[in-house]
């Protein structure tokens, strides 16, 4: 099998196997989105991706057959946790055979090792049984499947809103509640399953991160509030921009929505996605959609009930560090 670096001249390749990408059918059906321009948002992604020299992207080859496959420097995880953090992405490599994929992650594992990475993170959907089996035999850890679920915002099936309580954007100083709330309640991530992640920085990488994107135009964050303005959660929110453009469709994104463990179950978790679909929806988005991980029953269960539908679902690998060959 022959491979070379992607280049812009292989648009036409890259934009067939986009286009014809049985993972993606599902989101495009469910999401209404415009298959010629998505297509043509993620060649563009991906062919400038390939530009820069820390995110290279290879093309293989043999026959009548082509995948593609990447690497990405992680370089904001990387600083967080003080280590040099790789991931495998792009990886389109469905019209491949389980031996000639085999071959592709060899070749990109000889490459992250010359780089000095020391924990690589690889995924793969659910249905692509031999690629998992790839990262596996790389050394890669499992640390559980993630799942995307979406709804239609204007669909009836609305979220009711506890009256009691009172939903209004972040102030900057609830801040400190907020963080302690994430470390201690926001537990469901393939992070925290990551054996090759140092632990005493785990706990902290929610609320880090809650706080870099609080005061982001595109970044509300909402709190619930009881009592004496006490917190009881808060929803984190991704409003992107220019999807009309890229997609063909308007999707907000609901980042991650955590409620007080004790209050679980009294309508604080309701509230906070009926607001955060009623301010979705007065931004212009028509979908939402959000994440959790595949065992977390009891957020599914919640999501489900509230009309949401599985779009997709990836297993997560990490890849070094105490398991893989860059110890």
């Amino acid at each position: 099998m022959t491979h070379r670096p992607l280049q812009p001249d292989d648009r036409p390749v890259l934009e067939a196997l986009l286009r014809n990408n049985p993972y993606k059918q599902i989101q495009i059906q469910l999401q209404e989105l415009d298959p010629h321009k998505l297509v043509q948002f993620h060649t563009e992604s991906i062919l400038s991706q390939s530009e820069d020299p820390d995110s290279p992207i290879w093309l293989f080859e043999r026959g009548e057959r082509f995948g593609i496959i990447g690497c990405h420097f992680c370089e904001t995880h990387s600083s967080f946790f003080d280590v040099p953090i790789y991931s495998i992405e792009p990886v389109v490599t469905y019209r491949l055979r389980t031996e000639e994929k085999l071959e592709l992650f060899s070749h990109i594992g000889d490459i992250l090792e010359a780089r000095g990475a020391r924990i690589v993170w690889g995924k793969c959907e659910e249905q692509e049984g031999d690629l998992a089996s790839c990262l596996i035999q790389m050394g890669g850890a499992f640390c559980g499947t993630g799942v995307r679920l979406s709804r239609k915002i204007s669909d009836k099936n609305r979220p009711a809103a506890n009256p009691a309580l009172q939903i209004r954007f972040a102030h900057p100083e609830d801040l400190p509640a907020l963080k302690l709330l994430a470390g201690r309640n926001h537990t469901h991530s393939h992070f925290f399953r990551d054996p090759n992640l140092p632990d005493e920085r785990k706990k902290n990488i929610f609320p880090s991160y809650l706080e870099k994107c609080y005061g982001q135009p595109h970044r509300p964050l909402l709190a619930a509030c009881g009592e004496n303005n006490e917190i009881l959660g808060f929803s984190l929110l991704l409003c992107p921009a220019r999807q009309e453009e890229k997609l063909g469709q308007t999707v907000g994104i609901v980042d991650f929505i955590v409620v007080r463990t004790d209050l679980h179950g009294q309508g604080v978790g309701s509230s906070l996605l009926a607001a955060s679909l009623d301010l979705l929806e007065e931004r212009g988005y028509r979908y939402v959609e959000l994440k959790t991980m595949l065992d977390n029953f009891q957020a599914i269960n919640f999501y489900q009930k509230q009309g949401f539908r599985l779009l997709s679902a990836e297993m997560h690998f990490s890849i070094g560090g105490i398991l893989g060959k860059w110890m």
